[in-house]
């Protein structure tokens, strides 16, 4: 659990670079509901801390729930960066099998007649 919260810091503290208006989602309403209420959990402090000194960086950060069915491209995402031995950011281009979740992610996967 801890691992997720970890993603979104280290998401959010890329994006304050270049990206004034973020949404964060996220198949773990447990997370969300702690950040979004600001609440307090005693395993997960420190990582929540980080997560609500960076918020007012953002013009606008939103934490929202999405399924895990739609939600392909953030698990391709982690397992690729646990295995990757460089740190990799892609601004333009992205490597052509994300690109394909990632249209799956936005439209649904393909129909099959």
């Amino acid at each position: 659990m801890q691992a997720e919260l970890v993603a979104i810091v280290k998401g959010l503290q890329f994006a304050t670079f270049n990206h004034p208006n973020v949404e964060v989602e996220s198949n773990c309403a447990v997370h969300l509901d702690l950040i979004n209420c600001k609440a307090a959990s005693h395993m997960l402090d420190h990582e929540l801390q980080q997560i609500y000194r960076l918020v007012p960086f953002f013009i606008s950060c939103k934490f929202s729930f999405t399924f895990r069915e739609c939600n392909k491209s953030a698990h391709w995402v982690a397992n690729y960066a646990r295995w990757s031995k460089t740190t990799n950011v892609w601004p333009s281009t992205r490597p052509p099998e994300l690109s394909s979740i990632l249209y799956q992610d936005l439209h649904g996967p393909p129909f099959i007649h």
